[in-house]
């Protein structure tokens, strides 16, 4: 049994190939409580296929993954994020046409299940929407939830992202590029929010492209090159 005393996440032996590339070869991390790490590396090195080996997205060719000292390899996307191993969801997975309201409706009914009763539905809407709308708050996303998400900025959607994924209490959240093209000004109140967590012993397990951006924000950056990570 590998060694995860002390960690939130603990992952070793992953692999993951599409066809007769390997994204991910025997990859080995973890994550500590309250902690933010960075997984830094050009395109095409693996960090996406990581990021869905551990949330459950993607499944292992091998390897091991444990989160809160339990074995979740073989369980799936929801199951983990019931457990409080979340990804945020990816900017392209958001729908130009649909409203923040929408988006909130839409994650709390994937993570439970719809009422026949109309009016028995309409209340549980109402209080994930209270709770959705709380939530997008806690992330600095300050706009009416009737907006289409067409309209919203990168850094609003950036917001919109991390509020849908912190609707329901996570131990570590996945957040592939959160600072890809984002200026200075608009990352800091993304920097703010993630380094918020720790206070509430929240983890934070985030990729990008630039090692040096990536330090001044995580306690500990991982550099990852071929499906394989160095550093730490």
């Amino acid at each position: 049994m590998h060694n995860h005393t002390g960690t939130v996440l603990d992952a070793w032996g992953l692999k993951r190939s599409f066809g007769l590339t390997d994204a991910v070869r025997d990859l080995d991390i973890s994550v500590r409580p309250a902690e933010i790490v960075a997984v830094v590396g050009p395109p095409g090195c693996g960090k996406s296929t990581l990021l869905g080996l551990l949330s459950g997205q993607l499944d292992c060719d091998e390897g091991h993954v444990l989160f809160k000292g339990e074995e979740v390899t073989h369980l799936p996307l929801l199951r983990r994020a019931e457990l409080g191993l979340v990804r945020a969801v990816d900017l392209v997975s958001l729908f130009d046409e649909l409203t923040i309201a929408d988006h909130v409706l839409a994650v709390a009914r994937n993570s439970a299940p719809t009422i026949n009763e109309l009016y028995a539905q309409w209340q549980v809407d109402s209080r994930y929407l209270k709770l959705g709308l709380r939530s997008l708050g806690t992330a600095g996303l300050d706009v009416p939830a009737a907006t289409p998400v067409g309209e919203l900025s990168v850094v609003q959607r950036r917001q919109l992202a991390f509020g849908l994924a912190a609707i329901a209490p996570f131990d570590l959240l996945l957040w592939d590029e959160p600072f890809d093209g984002i200026g200075a000004a608009d990352r800091r109140g993304l920097v703010y929010l993630l380094q918020a967590q720790k206070a509430d012993q929240r983890s934070i397990l985030f990729s990008g492209s630039d090692a040096d951006l990536a330090a001044g924000i995580a306690d500990r950056v991982l550099l990852m090159s071929q499906g394989g990570i160095t550093g730490g």
